[in-house]
């Protein structure tokens, strides 16, 4: 019995992960001028700048395509956050500097922020292909934020980022199932004694 007490407790204090793809394949958004962009369960949001889900090969053989649909974003700052608010991991995505990147900038900064005030970043070098890179330690996050000299003056396309929602029981349920366990106990106790 107490092995199912112990294991009841762990499943329930244990956070579930929700593992995700962000491909941009279930939107078909072509207005460059979409304030947001939903894909997956995943908002991505523009201050200022352009964005919209790339549908086709590039005009320019220079640009980062890689024969699906793909998010472009430029000249601006650009924020992803989980559409319920929830926390959530961000472990990999596929970049590259997309149409309309004539400068030598090529840098594109990720930073991931906590509500806590704690925050990460990692500066990619781009090029005209895409790459895949992991992103170490970008945990637990409330947003993410797309930045740069890369996209300040120009275009970014990412495709796959690899996130994963983190749901968290409600504080309130853990006592409170904690006490359905325990009546359960003392029911069992007191019936074993009569």
């Amino acid at each position: 019995m107490k092995n199912y007490l112990a294991l009841a407790l762990l499943l329930l204090t244990t956070p579930f992960a929700q593992a995700a793809v962000i491909d941009f394949e279930d939107n078909n958004t072509t207005n460059w001028y979409q304030q947001t962009i939903q894909s997956q369960d995943y908002n991505f949001y523009k201050l200022g700048g352009w964005m919209g889900v790339n549908h086709y090969a590039s005009w320019l053989p220079s640009a980062a395509f890689n024969g699906t649909q793909d998010l472009d974003m430029g000249y601006g700052l650009f924020i992803m956050g989980h559409n319920e608010g929830k926390k959530f991991d961000f472990s990999a995505l596929d970049a590259g500097l997309s149409w309309y990147n004539y400068d030598s900038f090529d840098d594109l900064i990720i930073t991931g922020y906590q509500l806590n005030g704690d925050s990460i970043s990692a500066s990619l070098t781009l090029s005209h292909s895409y790459q895949n890179f992991q992103l170490d330690g970008f945990s637990n996050l409330d947003f993410v934020t797309f930045s740069g000299q890369a996209i300040s003056t120009g275009y970014v396309a990412v495709d796959n980022l690899q996130v994963e929602a983190v749901s968290v029981p409600e504080p309130g349920m853990i006592p409170l199932l904690s006490f359905g366990l325990a009546g359960l106990l003392f029911a069992r106790r007191k019936r074993t004694c009569t």
